[in-house]
C-alpha cells in the first residue's frame, strides 16, 4: 500500500514538474514575447524620430540666399501658400489641371510657374524691407510682438485650432517658425510705413505732391450708387431660368420708370438691390477708374451726376446705377496710397542691390 503511494506521489510530482516547466516555458516565451514588441515599438519610435528629424531637415534646406541671410525651403513654402491663397482664395480645392493653365500666353508661362514668381519676388520684398527698416533703425518692440502674438493665436481660433494649424503647415511643407517669420516682416513692413511714409512723418507726401493728388483724384475716381437684380444662382454661379431673366429684366426696367418719377435711389435700393437686402444706407459705392466691370465703367464714365442709367446687363446681374457728384469720401485713402507708393519706391532701390545666391535645392522645388 505505501509502495502504491509512493509511486503514485511520484507520478504527481512528475506531472507537477512537467506543469511549471511548462507554465515557465509560458512564462518565458510572454518575456520574449514582450521583448520583441517591446524592441518593434522603440524602432518604430526610432524610425518616427528619425523620418520627422529627416522631414525637419529637408525643410531647413537653404534656396535663397540674400544679403548672407538664408532662406529655407520652409521659407519658401510659406510665401508659396500666399501667393497661392491670393490667387485662388481656397488652397484646398486646387487641382494639378489648375496649377497647368496657361498664365500668359506670349510667355507660356503656367500658373504653377507664375506661382513660383510670386514667392520669390515676395522674399525678395521681405529682404528689402530688412534693410530698409536697418536704415532707418526700426525694429519690432516688444509691444509690437505682443500684437503678433494676438494676431496668430486669433488667426490660429478662426481657423479652428492649434491642430488645425499644424495642418495646414503640415499639408503646405512649411513650419511655424516660417510662418512667424514672415508675420514679423510684414509687422516691420507696416512699422516703416507708419514710422516714415505716413502723414506728418519725414517721407509724408510734399505739398506739390497733395496738390498734384488732389487732380488725379477727381480724374481717376468715381461715386455711384446702383441697384442690382441677380440673374446667377450666387451659390453656383449658374445662370437663373430665362423666365426668371426675363422677369429681372422687366423689372430693372420699371426701376429705372421709378427713379424717373423721383423716387429717391435710396429707396429703390432699399427695396429692390439684391446685394442691400435689411441694410441700411448710405448705399454710396467709391471706385478707382479700372476697378469695376468694363461694362459698367462705361456707362458710367459718361452719366452725369445725378443721372440714372438704363438697365445694364453683365453675365451676373441688370445694374441700374445712379452717378453721384464726387466728395472727398475716399481722397485720404487716396494719400495713403500714394505714400505707400513712396514706400514702395524706395524699397526698389534694395531690391535692385539684393545680393541672391540660388541653391541647387531652388531648382528642385515642386509646385502641388
Amino acid at each position: 500500500e505505501e509502495k502504491v503511494i509512493s509511486k503514485n506521489t511520484k507520478g504527481t510530482r512528475k506531472k507537477d514538474s512537467k506543469k511549471n516547466n511548462q507554465f515557465e516555458r509560458f512564462i518565458n516565451l510572454v518575456k520574449n514575447h514582450k521583448i520583441i514588441w517591446l524592441s518593434i515599438l522603440v524602432l518604430v519610435i526610432l524610425c518616427i524620430i528619425t523620418l520627422n528629424i529627416i522631414n525637419y531637415m529637408s525643410y531647413q534646406t537653404k534656396v535663397i540666399t540674400i544679403n548672407k541671410n538664408d532662406y529655407t525651403k520652409s521659407d519658401f513654402a510659406i510665401y508659396l501658400y500666399s501667393a497661392k491663397f491670393n490667387y485662388f482664395d481656397n488652397v484646398e480645392e486646387i487641382t494639378e489641371d489648375d496649377l497647368n493653365v496657361i498664365y500668359d500666353e506670349d510667355s507660356k508661362m503656367t500658373v504653377k510657374e507664375y506661382l513660383k514668381e510670386v514667392a520669390l519676388s515676395d522674399i525678395k520684398t521681405a529682404a528689402s524691407i530688412k534693410e530698409l527698416a536697418n536704415k532707418y533703425d526700426i525694429s519690432l518692440s516688444s509691444n509690437d510682438l505682443d500684437e503678433l502674438d494676438e494676431e496668430k493665436e486669433t488667426f490660429i481660433k478662426n481657423l479652428g485650432g492649434k491642430k488645425e494649424f499644424k495642418k495646414l503647415l503640415k499639408e503646405n511643407n512649411t513650419t511655424e517658425d516660417a510662418y512667424d517669420k514672415m508675420a514679423k516682416t510684414d509687422k516691420l513692413y507696416k512699422k516703416v510705413l507708419n514710422s516714415i511714409f505716413a502723414e506728418g512723418k519725414i517721407n509724408d507726401l510734399t505739398g506739390d505732391e497733395i496738390e498734384k493728388a488732389k487732380i488725379d483724384y477727381e480724374s481717376k475716381y468715381f461715386k455711384i450708387k446702383q441697384v442690382i437684380l441677380t440673374i446667377i444662382d450666387v451659390n453656383t454661379g449658374k445662370s437663373l431660368t430665362s423666365t426668371t431673366i426675363n422677369q429681372k429684366e422687366t423689372l430693372a426696367n420699371n426701376i429705372v420708370e421709378e427713379a424717373k418719377k423721383g423716387t429717391s435711389f435710396d429707396e429703390l435700393i432699399k427695396k429692390y438691390s439684391e446685394d442691400a437686402i435689411d441694410k441700411e444706407g448710405p448705399y454710396d459705392l467709391y471706385y478707382k477708374t479700372g476697378e469695376l466691370l468694363t461694362e459698367l465703367e462705361n456707362k458710367v464714365l459718361v452719366l452725369k451726376p445725378g443721372e440714372v442709367s438704363k438697365p445694364i446687363k453683365t453675365k451676373y446681374a441688370y445694374h441700374i446705377i445712379e452717378k453721384q457728384k464726387l466728395d472727398n469720401g475716399m481722397l485720404d485713402s487716396y494719400y495713403d496710397e500714394l505714400r505707400e507708393e513712396k514706400c514702395i519706391e524706395e524699397l526698389k532701390v534694395y531690391l535692385e542691390k539684393l545680393q541672391i545666391v540660388y541653391h541647387d535645392a531652388y531648382e528642385k522645388i515642386k509646385i502641388k
